[in-house]
């Protein structure tokens, strides 16, 4: 980490945000992952501004994005920041849907589920569960994969 954060230090004096903006994402990951969530959450929001200030066509599409769509909900999460996490994540969902990305759509709510988890909104986890697995309540589906039926 600390060579990590000196590099990144190197590339922030060489003024050229375009660079900045990936090495910076990459690194609030491995922060992430070492727990430091307020500094990953600051850095992944700084690097997605920058990508935005370069006028990527489709930002939503770039890895960048997609690496945030793991450490912004999940970091919001466990710093005990849940409203803010909701509404990244219904943020996320809305748009998604809307680009008709199925697939990412249902990794949200999975995510939208465990903020519902933590909050010990049991019904609510069910819910999402089902929508997103809707054959787990078939009765057709063989019991050990109804592990989400009540």
């Amino acid at each position: 980490m600390d060579e990590c954060a000196k590099v990144l230090a190197e590339i922030r004096q060489t003024d050229d945000r375009r660079i900045l903006a990936p090495h910076l994402l990459d690194y609030s990951v491995l922060q992430w992952w070492s727990s430091a969530y307020r500094d990953a959450y600051r850095n992944t929001i700084e690097s997605l501004a920058i990508l935005r200030e370069e006028g990527a066509e489709t930002p939503y599409l770039s890895t960048a994005y997609c690496q945030s769509e793991i450490t912004l909900p999940w970091g919001l999460l466990l710093l005990g920041e849940w409203g803010e996490a909701l509404r990244e994540v219904r943020t996320r969902i809305t748009m998604l849907e809307n680009n008709g990305d199925d697939r990412r759509t249902q990794a949200m709510r999975l995510y939208l589920a465990w903020i519902h988890l933590h909050a010990m909104d049991f019904a609510g986890v069910l819910v999402i569960c089902a929508s997103i697995f809707p054959a787990l309540g078939d009765p057709a589906v063989p019991s050990g994969l109804r592990i989400f039926r009540c």
